[in-house]
């Protein structure tokens, strides 16, 4: 339901993980945002390409940021043929940190040979504001709307995994 940026994509080779990481690092510096290296010799992985569920077991690397205390990580987590796929949804942490990570997927995105983006707000790929702003309130409105119908639910639950649940009711 919230807003959530989903992306995927191949590295160019094993050198752009090197860059990707860097720059990764670097802009999580320069935003103050706690980081972690991610290394597996052993990952259970389960992917939706072209609607098909893809099973992956094996290594993975990569670095995970943590962009705000209300938005879910934005992990770069690699496996054997370079390829990630992942999500945050960063409804409830707010315009900014949207207009960031699209800025730093920006940044990432000449290092991989393949990059797929879905913005669910629209913001990306004119970077409109007003439709990323819209979102965020519309968002917002029905969530508003659905604790009100719903007294004694919850919203913005956070998962063991860093995941949010908008609403249980």
């Amino acid at each position: 339901m919230g807003v959530t940026i989903h992306y995927q994509g191949r590295l160019k080779d094993e050198m752009a993980y090197g860059t990707v990481r860097d720059i990764a690092t670097v802009f999580a510096k320069k935003h103050a945002w706690p980081l972690e290296t991610i290394s597996e010799s052993k990952k259970h992985l389960e992917r939706v390409i072209e609607e098909e569920s893809i099973l992956y077991d094996g290594p993975v690397y990569g670095i995970k940021l943590n962009p705000h205390p209300y938005c879910e990580p934005f992990t770069l987590e690699f496996d054997a043929s370079l390829y990630c796929q992942d999500y945050t949804k960063t409804q409830f942490a707010g315009p900014d940190i949207h207009i960031a990570l699209i800025d730093l997927i920006e940044e990432l995105k000449p290092h991989f040979v393949e990059f797929i983006l879905v913005d669910e707000s629209d913001y990306w790929p004119n970077f409109d504001e007003a439709s990323l702003l819209g979102s965020f309130r519309r968002i917002d409105e029905v969530i508003a709307n659905l604790r009100d119908e719903n007294p004694g639910s919850k919203y913005m639950v956070r998962t063991p995994d860093g995941r949010f649940i908008d609403f249980i009711g």
